[in-house]
């Protein structure tokens, strides 16, 4: 049987690493937009490329067997930028090509307050926050 504060901290757990998965979509859809935006303002394409590196060094750590490797929030933020990078590269017009990349930095800058104060929040362990409450 499960101890009620076991309990809890499975939730507050689970509860940590659901945020995670969001907050990496969110970022990598944000970093998405901003690099398709700048690529598409500046008609260099091949900077969408910079996120084959992220996804390379995971291919790379999971064929070595690193646990880290498996875990889907590890994955989300680069395919979903690199989705994102290249719809905006091939559905905006280029007159909206600085709204797309002044967005994307907004809601980076964003994601960055919001998810430290978010992170500090649903720390499962309490860590961040000092406390083990």
């Amino acid at each position: 049987m499960y101890s009620v504060t076991a309990m809890t901290s499975d939730f507050g757990r689970r509860r940590y690493r659901r945020f995670v998965l969001a907050f990496s979509v969110v970022l990598g859809a944000a970093l998405g937009a901003g690099l398709g935006g700048f690529a598409l303002l500046t008609g260099w394409w091949e900077v969408i490329l910079i996120l084959l590196v992220p996804l390379a060094i995971r291919v790379v750590a999971l064929l070595r067997g690193n646990a880290g490797a498996f875990d889907p929030a590890v994955w989300a933020w680069p395919v979903v930028a690199l989705v994102v990078a290249l719809a905006t590269l091939v559905l905006v017009s280029p007159d909206l090509a600085g709204l797309g990349l002044g967005l994307g930095v907004a809601a980076w800058f964003a994601l960055i307050v919001v998810g430290g104060v978010l992170e500090v929040v649903f720390d499962p362990d309490g860590t961040i926050a000092g406390t083990t409450e």
